[in-house]
């Protein structure tokens, strides 16, 4: 199990800093709507730094590397982590990525370069949490 949060750590981190690297060179606001709480009932009406938000960023992703972790423990997943992980990332990604549609800060729900870099990256995550934690499910 602290496995699984060392590796969500690690993708978190990664996830974070790609998305950051392709919104300040390509101006494609993917970093933004990582961070953004903006449909959060009480974090919306509190002013938070990029710190904070990012370090919310890193417990969600601690938290789904979990959530995976149980989902695998429960499945037989040992020869298809690595697809499991890559597919629920984008899954996880692409109904996050409806939450733009509740904030002006991020991309707007038709940016066509917007998803892919945010399905693109969400895939990374899934492949890089599924090396970190380990090829095989865990017993």
């Amino acid at each position: 199990m602290q496995r699984a949060i060392w590796a969500g750590i690690g993708a978190g981190l990664f996830i974070g800093i790609f998305f950051r690297i392709v919104e300040f060179e390509w101006k494609i606001r993917v970093y933004t709507l990582l961070l953004n709480v903006d449909y959060v009932p009480v974090l919306r009406d509190l002013t938070l730094t990029e710190a904070t938000e990012f370090s919310i960023h890193m417990i969600i992703s601690a938290v789904v590397a979990l959530v995976f972790y149980k989902l695998i423990r429960r499945k037989d997943y040992a020869k298809r982590i690595v697809q499991t992980f890559v597919l629920w990332s984008v899954i996880v990604g692409a109904v996050l990525y409806l939450t733009t549609m509740l904030s002006s800060k991020t991309p707007a729900i038709y940016d066509v370069s917007a998803i892919t870099v945010w399905l693109v990256g969400h895939a990374m995550y899934g492949f890089l949490l599924a090396l970190l934690m380990g090829r095989r499910a865990p017993r």
